[in-house]
């Protein structure tokens, strides 16, 4: 595959991931929001309930957490290789 190919693929991935982000960004807002109330309802009430509840949002905003993570290291790659691919062209 050609360099101006390997770049245009690049570019392609980079906005995918960069949409994909920004989704991700919005849920881990709700989601956070999701734990605090179910936090706060562990701490008030302190029944196995709220407390099962509260552990899974916990679970769930860690999980969340780490996608995001993912989504912004293959960014980080593909940028890297993006610079190294614009080298080649000079």
């Amino acid at each position: 595959m050609s360099v101006k190919r390997k770049l245009n693929h690049v570019g392609q991935r980079l906005v995918e991931l960069r949409e994909e982000l920004a989704v991700a960004d919005e849920q881990l807002v709700y989601i956070s929001g999701l734990f605090d109330e179910a936090e706060t309802e562990r701490v008030v009430s302190a029944t196995p309930l709220a407390v099962r509840e509260a552990r899974e949002a916990s679970e769930n905003l860690d999980r969340h957490r780490r996608y995001r993570e993912g989504l912004r290291f293959e960014i980080q790659q593909l940028l890297a290789e993006q610079d190294r691919l614009l080298e080649q062209l000079v």
